[in-house]
């Protein structure tokens, strides 16, 4: 292996017990998935929770326990947009189960759920 390389896979394999570390601390738990070693993607258990319960809500079945209350939420707001305008949007429309736990997402979002 070329010794020039600045990501070695043991410098990855570091960053990413470092993250673990800092998350636990800061009680965001949550999948960490590498595609073809170029894509990392975090699912957060707040989203996983926010769904459970908005859709039993819609569907009328009882909420799950574990997505019962705000022990799943993020310690910072979550928006899906970077626009300040859609963000206001997405702060008035957002559904409950998604805005106690810090996100915000549009009135919409699961609706082919």
């Amino acid at each position: 292996m070329d010794s020039s390389v600045i990501l070695t896979k043991e410098r990855i394999i570091s960053a990413l017990e470092i993250l673990n570390q800092r998350l636990t601390e800061r009680g965001v738990t949550g999948e960490l998935c590498i595609f073809r070693g170029a894509t990392i993607i975090l699912a957060f258990d707040a989203f996983l929770a926010s769904t459970a319960a908005y859709l039993a809500q819609k569907h009328k079945f009882p909420v799950p326990d574990w997505a019962k209350g705000t022990s799943r939420a993020l310690g910072k707001p979550w928006f899906a947009a970077k626009s300040h305008n859609i963000r206001m949007v997405l702060l008035q429309e957002s559904p409950a189960a998604f805005r106690i736990r810090n996100l915000f997402v549009s009135a919409n979002a699961l609706h082919r759920a």
